[in-house]
């Protein structure tokens, strides 16, 4: 399928979810325990799920597993860039003891703490804030089409409207609160993400872990690149592995062995900090081996997106024959017609 015909069939299936929806919320079940609410109009996750049953796709997939595994080998996560909650109710169901959630977007916060109060999650405190190298405020852009899931600093023509929101520093904050350190930071923030690893300060030296959604276009916007996100990483002593979608693959980048960038479109990556671990080959290995285990399953609980979701799988099943059928068509006039 071509980038075209791929983006118009997105186009016109998240048509009919807006038909089929408008604003409505739906429940889901997080491995048959953790109760999810999300809008599926208004979030490509939300979309996804809607139509695939996973809460995403491609390296997102891998991302959560990787994010559910390490959860359970922490004690205090940041997520960066909550929207309605999704990994921090993957944390909040691990044995972390706390979760400190971040969303700058009042629409999106009033859902996030919806989930947590739904779930009576005691270990979990939310901040209607954005994260960045200052304390202070900003502009959040949300993108035409509504899509709550890329609301971003880094305004350009693709913005439809312009959200005041609060900004803090990590560092001040966390100080503020008689937090010690962090154990493993997940942070999707759509272009801010150098700007957020700066406002954690020497916070950064405490942490394992750090899994970042990258968006080059959008750090490009603010002023900065994905070349210069990679080496403040690898400065501070962090050596940074590619997530792919073929599952479950993690592969070397910004190491002591190698300096490439993972990809300049949309991207996953895993920080391991050699403070804590100076083979982090090993580290990798071990992960990869365990998120075969750390499987993530979400159950919709509403009939009228279930009954959507079989019948996209349906037509994807019908397309698939169909394509095998022609396939099949194509060999046999190949060599028997002449």
């Amino acid at each position: 399928m071509s980038l075209l015909s791929y983006k118009l069939s997105i186009s016109i299936l998240d048509f009919i979810v807006k038909l089929l929806f408008d604003d409505e919320l739906i429940e889901a079940l997080i491995n048959n325990h953790v109760r999810f609410i999300f809008k599926p109009s208004r979030a490509m996750q939300s979309l996804m799920l809607v139509l695939t049953g996973n809460y995403g796709f491609g390296s997102e997939l891998v991302a959560q597993r990787i994010f559910y595994m390490l959860a359970n080998y922490s004690n205090v996560i940041a997520d960066v860039g909550a929207h309605y909650g999704f990994y921090t109710l993957l944390a909040a169901s691990s044995n972390a003891k706390m979760i400190l959630s971040f969303e700058p977007s009042r629409e999106n916060y009033e859902i996030l703490k919806l989930n947590v109060n739904m779930n009576s999650l005691s270990n979990v405190k939310t901040y209607m804030l954005a994260l960045a190298d200052y304390n202070g405020q900003a502009n959040l852009g949300i993108p035409r089409g509504g899509k709550s899931g890329e609301n971003t600093m880094a305004i350009n023509e693709d913005t439809l409207l312009v959200e005041k929101v609060h900004v803090r520093r990590f560092d001040s904050l966390a100080y503020e609160e008689g937090i010690k350190l962090v154990d493993l930071v997940k942070i999707d923030v759509e272009g801010a993400e150098l700007k957020v690893l700066k406002g954690f300060g020497d916070y950064l030296k405490t942490v394992q872990y750090i899994l970042v959604e990258v968006h080059p276009k959008q750090i490009e916007i603010l002023g900065d690149s994905t070349r210069k996100l990679y080496e403040y990483l690898n400065s501070l002593g962090y050596e940074i592995y590619c997530i792919y979608s073929k599952e479950p693959y993690i592969h070397p980048s910004y190491t002591s062995s190698s300096k490439s960038i993972c990809s300049m479109e949309r991207h996953h990556i895993l920080a391991i900090n050699t403070k804590y671990y100076k083979d982090t080959g090993k580290i990798a290995n071990w992960i990869k081996n365990g998120i075969r285990e750390h499987l993530i399953e979400v159950k919709i609980l509403s009939r009228k997106a279930n009954a959507l979701m079989n019948t996209c799988k349906l037509i994807t099943k019908f397309k698939e024959l169909l394509s095998s059928i022609i396939g099949g068509f194509n060999v046999y006039f190949k060599y028997h017609i002449h």
